[in-house]
């Protein structure tokens, strides 16, 4: 009987274990605690270029796809000028698989060719899947390097059925879900297709706009949730609320944007995909700025996230746990929990730096993976790892969990052994515990001036090699008052209607590399250079009699002939021609017009290198540049809008460099700077004026009777803090004699009076009568090579400061578009402007010996050109 009973007791203490047991494992989950990104290297040393090596000596071009396998490694597809597939070993050397330059081949390790090759996915046989995003191909490359093409045969189009017929528009996503259907964002076309295991294409979702703004019809809602259903409507990162299918990109065009079944939703450029836990294939829309979901059933929903927005989504992958990692080509990488809020894990703004959280900083990153040895076992990592492709900063960036707070630095302590060698054992870098390991890169990563100086700069119109007149110098005052910023490039004065032309060989990077269509600030990037107040990809030239093919509703291969008058097809700057005579081969059609006549007035497009959209009525409404795209030097980019110039940028955007430095070809400036009559003008620390202009005799009749201006007296009395501000500009050979130039450098110094007082009359631009003894009056100043005076501002570069402007320009300085008077440039002296920083200065008046004495200000163009003028003082204690 007791042993019974024992026997009982034990089976009820075994059930109950086995039940607290069950309970622990499936007990409902609560929100995961925040966490925080902590930045660091993986690989690459930030120098675009391509060398294997070990991760501190490795380099990338353009590292654009990721894709992890389970023991860790990690394939890169690198793109830029290096075509290549990459990988990172666990002990983090980085070898080729496979890829040998610019091309469109298949075979074994180098012999293969790629062009552009951007997002990767691991099928379940081991092989990778490559969007071949410049052959407008899908490519599958085997455990051997062994290079094949799955469908797309190099030629843009739209086509679904056979993988030997089927055509793509330049795709940037790929994905592969469990039954080894390969999911491709088919980025130009605005639709996701499907490549089934039986090699049939078809179309999963999207379609040609039929409705410029159908985001808020009836019959097709937001669905306003995360991913576990619940939150509230979408918000920017500053809280504040995003209307759904607004445009992203700031070009002012309206965002095609509609949920619903496959074949009437609508995206806008969707360049990543992935497939989640429960079945749903997630697009980063990334022209719409959002995250949508496409169901079993080919239902598209949107997600929104209710605290962090999305600016411009390009890459996400899902986690086991059903979390959501996104890339945001801004610079950004978010969090979507299944449970709880979207959050910033890190970077927020462009730039390079190591660092947790905010502190971090990338430049356009691209492609995202989650690593990890936990993998193999087909759970979540306890800690999360993520890889990402940091495209521009050429580099491959590690984001590992940090509990900490948000300002906490990255511990950067020596180990007790080499920081190589450890970060060399075979388990590098999953469980490295502290970051950057070693510090990488050597050299923080920058845009290489040298290199693009080693070819002459040419003029962006016709003749290239110039000389045309500069409109424009790098560093004016541009904007009104609150949005002050520097003129980032150099001006060309061109008519309306003139061709623009590639300066450059060079490749489209960005996804959307188009800003702004269809106004004066219309914007095209390519490689390192960028051409504003642009007509992009198209021309304002008409022909009568021009056919095109005009679609039908389903594939680009149907259709008939059209002939429209009045417009034309002409391809900009060569590849295949699109005017077509009687009986030639008609041209393949615009991407996405849905079969309707292009009624736009410049329908002159390159359907090859660009990608129009088009509304309802066969207008249109966008222009986009395809990621890809190959421009050689003297290729035509567009024409020259109603600004009647072209600017151009040089640099990374947001830190470009003074074109002049490149040795623009017959460039000639022989004209010395100019300083106006009474053109300095001094400030106290408050900007209270202490040589403001004097008030003359009454003139004018009537409502415009005032009194006249004289100029200010000398000497002028001074103490304590002083700004310097002065009235200069420059001109250069051919510029009409209204034009005004910015300058290129200023400096000031102060000089004790020798002999007798300075006539009126000899106050004037480079006036020597007397030797004054100069001294340095500008504390920190540098000097700059062959100038015999200090200088307080360069213009050499910029840098993403948003106040720099501000600090540089005195109130009153910009050009009459946006809103002054008329050109005028007042340069604040005595702020430091060097190697793009700008730093608030003063003349401090007690380093001076009280009495009178002689301010003079410099002020000197690019070419060498020098003009000073004298300004008597007195100074009192």
């Amino acid at each position: 009987m007791r042993l019974t009973r024992l026997i009982w007791v034990l089976l009820a203490l075994v059930l109950a274990v086995a039940l607290a047991v069950t309970w622990v494992l499936t007990r409902p989950q609560g929100p995961e605690p925040p966490w925080l990104g902590a930045v660091g290297v993986l690989a690459g040393d930030g120098r675009d270029g391509w060398q294997d090596g070990s991760a501190d000596d490795a380099r990338f071009s353009e590292p654009f796809g990721l894709a992890a396998t389970p023991d860790g490694r990690i394939f890169v597809s690198d793109a830029g000028s290096s075509h290549r597939i990459r990988q990172i070993a666990i002990d983090g050397t980085v070898t080729t698989v496979a890829g040998g330059g610019r091309g469109f081949a298949d075979g074994v390790g180098s012999q293969a060719r790629f062009a552009t090759p951007s997002g990767l996915a691991l099928a379940p046989d081991g092989s990778l899947v490559v969007a071949d995003t410049g052959n407008h191909a899908i490519r599958r490359v085997s455990p051997g390097g062994a290079v094949t093409t799955i469908a797309g045969d190099g030629i843009s189009g739209y086509v679904d059925g056979p993988s030997a017929q089927a055509r793509f528009n330049a795709p940037v996503g790929v994905a592969v879900d469990a039954a080894g259907r390969i999911i491709v964002a088919d980025t130009y076309n605005d639709r996701i297709r499907v490549i089934d295991p039986d090699g049939q294409v078809r179309t999963l979702a999207g379609g040609d706009d039929d409705d410029a703004t159908d985001a808020g019809r009836a019959g097709s809602p937001l669905a306003r949730r995360s991913l576990a259903g619940g939150g509230s409507p979408a918000s920017n990162v500053d809280g504040r609320a995003r209307p759904p299918g607004a445009a992203s990109d700031g070009d002012g065009a309206a965002a095609r944007h509609r949920d619903g079944p496959g074949p009437g939703a609508r995206f806008d450029t969707p360049c990543g995909v992935a497939v989640a836990t429960d079945g749903r294939v997630l697009v980063a829309d990334t022209g719409n700025g959002l995250i949508r979901a496409i169901g079993a059933d080919g239902e598209v929903s949107t997600v929104l996230s209710p605290i962090v927005g999305y600016e411009r989504p390009i890459a996400l992958v899902t986690a086991a746990t059903g979390d959501l990692y996104i890339v945001d080509e801004r610079g950004a990488v978010v969090l979507v929990p299944v449970r709880g809020d979207a959050r910033l894990l890190a970077g927020g703004s462009a730039g390079f730096a190591d660092g947790v959280a905010t502190e971090a900083r990338f430049r356009r990153p691209s492609g995202i993976a989650l690593v990890g040895p936990a993998l193999r076992a087909g759970r979540p990592p306890a800690e999360p790892r993520l890889v990402v492709a940091d495209a521009g900063n050429a580099m491959v960036r590690l984001v590992l969990q940090n509990f900490g707070a948000a300002g906490a630095r990255l511990s950067t302590a020596p180990r007790s052994s080499d920081p190589v060698r450890q970060a060399r054992r075979p388990e590098w870098p999953w469980t490295t515990p502290v970051l950057p390991v070693p510090p990488r890169p050597r050299v923080p990563p920058t845009f290489d001036v040298d290199a693009f100086a080693r070819t002459p700069l040419l003029w962006p119109v016709a003749p290239l090699e110039g000389p045309h007149e500069v409109a424009g110098t790098f560093g004016e005052a541009r904007g009104g008052a609150g949005q002050e910023r520097f003129h980032a490039g150099l001006d060309v004065r061109e008519n309306q209607g003139t061709p623009v032309r590639a300066v450059r060989d060079g490749i489209v990077a960005s996804p959307i590399a188009t800003t702004a269509f269809d106004t004066l600030n219309e914007s095209l990037r390519i490689g390192p250079l960028t051409y504003v107040h642009i007509r992009a990809g198209r021309s304002t030239r008409r022909r009568a009699g021009t056919a095109y093919r005009v679609p039908g509703t389903g594939n680009s291969d149907g259709g008939t002939a059209r002939t429209r008058s009045g417009t034309g097809s002409r391809v900009l700057g060569g590849g295949r021609p699109n005017s077509v005579g009687v009986g030639a081969a008609l041209p393949p059609p615009p991407v996405g017009y849905g079969g309707q006549v292009v009624r736009h007035e410049s329908a002159d497009v390159d359907f090859e290198r660009f990608a129009p959209v088009y509304d309802a009525d066969g207008m249109m409404i966008r222009m986009r540049a395809k990621r890809g795209a190959f421009f050689t030097t003297g290729d035509e980019v567009g024409t020259v809008n109603a600004f009647n110039h072209v600017h151009l940028n040089v640099g990374w955007s947001g830190e470009e460099y003074n074109p002049l430095r490149f040795r623009l070809v017959q460039f000639t400036d022989s004209v010395a700077p100019s300083i106006a009559t009474a053109g300095i003008r001094l400030f106290d620390e408050a900007w209270a004026p202490l040589n403001p202009d004097r008030l003359g005799a009454m003139r004018g009749r009537g409502r415009r009777r005032r009194p006249s201006r004289l100029p200010p007296l000398e000497p002028v009395v001074v103490r304590g803090r002083v700004r310097i501000v002065v009235d200069a500009w420059d001109q250069a050979d051919g510029n009409k004699a209204s034009r005004r130039l910015g300058l290129y450098a200023i400096g000031y110094s102060v000089a004790t009076t020798v002999g007798p007082a300075l006539r009126p009359a000899d106050r004037t631009p480079n006036a020597e009568r007397k030797t004054p003894s100069f001294a340095d009056a500008s504390v920190g100043s540098l000097s700059t090579e062959n100038v015999p005076w200090p200088l307080t501002q360069v213009f050499d570069r910029m840098r993403r400061e948003a106040d720099a402007a501000r600090r540089v320009y005195a109130t009153g300085s910009g050009i009459p578009v946006y809103g002054a008077s008329r050109t005028q440039f007042l340069y604040v002296a005595t702020t430091s402007y060097h190697d793009g920083i700008a730093t608030e200065g003063f003349w401090d008046t007690t380093t001076v010996t009280p009495g009178e004495h002689v301010l003079r200000v410099f002020v000197q163009d690019f070419s060498g050109n020098r003009t000073s003028r004298d300004l008597r003082v007195v100074v009192v204690p």
